[in-house]
């Protein structure tokens, strides 16, 4: 369609170059692809997707020496071939072959769509060291769902004129075998990336109904209510509403003490979908939780629009109150916007007893942090629920 080589012919004139390079050239390869080009396809159709590839093909054409290949490698993949510069670079000492340095511009590409696009990176050894971690990390997490290696911690939440623990956010950690606790920042990234993402949360949402069920079966325990995340590709996944539904009609829970939390940009992903699914849960009694509220590009309109119970301002801006007027005047202001459409209004990252004395000066409702307490197992609750209640 574009005219260009394609992936056969790029892998030969590849290794046509690397079998007769000189001495002092060094041969390298680009790999491209088009930021959010699926959004095109989805909404203008795909006979503009294709009018777009047919541009990139001529633009990148009419950038290169004649002696250069321009390839497109399958889908809105493009792969560059040339000589003296490029991202992913064989020294004319060096003895790589084409389909390794194919991979390394891949990489290079990679961690270019991980640091938001629009940019090119060069491709350094670290890259598939990162890789190489990644596809561990992803057979171990495999692993871990099918033995039951997951683990939920809950970190408490705290009515902040009262003091007394109201409930808890279920926080996802790995009991590895051999290297022990693994906190979320390691490997929830390679689940977003593999997909795993999907069996886990709905590991996660099972295993919080399971928890609300035993709470509400005790009597000092009844009222508490719970939190848990999901990601933009568990959010728009077909399934996660029927999952959702499912554990909490299996569980025999009050709907209204499960919470989903979504971040901003997540509640806003694909479109519309993201919105249905939060619609659906909201119309069963699921509250609906914004996380980190203030960091990402929610309007009034936007908040009008979506079945939002709670909003939970960003850790970032609580920590900033004591020393930035601004970010205290933030904060006030999102607390004085609760009341006025009807949200409880959550303070994250509550470190120090002045953040919650300002905090509950502000009026803010509910708070979360170190000062209460850490993520801690279910069974360590009950202590904090002791000295919550002796308040």
């Amino acid at each position: 369609m574009t005219g260009l080589a394609n992936r056969a012919l790029f892998a030969d004139r590849l290794r046509q170059v690397l079998a007769r390079r000189e001495r002092q050239c060094a041969t390298a390869v680009y790999f491209l692809d088009l930021d959010r080009f699926k959004r095109i396809n989805d909404s203008l159709g795909h006979s503009a997707g294709d009018e777009v590839l047919l541009e990139v093909a001529e633009r990148l054409s009419g950038e290169v020496r004649p002696e250069d290949t321009v390839a497109r490698f399958g889908g809105d993949e493009f792969t560059i071939l040339c000589e003296s510069v490029g991202v992913a670079l064989v020294e004319a000492s060096d003895s790589g072959d084409g389909q390794h340095l194919i991979e390394d511009a891949d990489a290079a590409m990679y961690r270019a769509k991980e640091r938001g696009g629009a940019r090119t990176e060069l491709f350094d050894s670290a890259m598939r060291d990162d890789a190489v971690r990644a596809m561990r990390i992803e057979q171990e997490l495999q692993r871990a769902l099918e033995q039951g290696e997951l683990r939920l911690h809950y970190q408490p939440a705290v009515d902040l004129a009262t003091g007394q623990m109201v409930g808890a956010e279920a926080l996802v950690r790995w009991e590895h075998p051999k290297r022990g606790l693994i906190s979320p920042e390691r490997f929830l990234h390679v689940a977003e990336e593999t997909g795993l993402i999907v069996p886990l949360g709905a590991w996660v949402v099972g295993e919080t109904c399971r928890q609300l069920a035993e709470w509400q079966a005790r009597p000092e325990t009844a009222q508490l209510h719970l939190s848990l995340n999901l990601s933009a590709r568990e959010l728009t996944h077909p399934d996660v509403v029927s999952t959702v539904l499912g554990c909490v009609r299996e569980s025999c829970i009050d709907p209204h003490s499960l919470t989903i939390e979504v971040t901003e940009s997540t509640a806003m992903a694909d479109g519309d979908t993201g919105f249905r699914a939060l619609r659906d849960l909201s119309s069963e009694g699921i509250r609906v939780a914004i996380d980190d509220f203030g960091t990402g590009y929610s309007s009034l309109e936007q908040l009008r629009r979506m079945p939002v119970d709670i909003v939970k301002i960003d850790r970032s801006f609580v920590s900033g109150m004591a020393a930035n007027t601004t970010d205290r005047e933030l904060v006030a202001a999102v607390v004085g916007m609760g009341p006025a459409l009807k949200l409880c209004v959550v303070a994250e990252g509550i470190e120090t007893p002045d953040q919650a004395d300002a905090l509950r000066e502000l009026g803010c409702d509910i708070g979360q942090g170190y000062l209460f307490s850490r993520p801690i197992l279910a069974e360590q609750l009950d202590a904090v629920l002791e000295v919550s209640s002796a308040r």
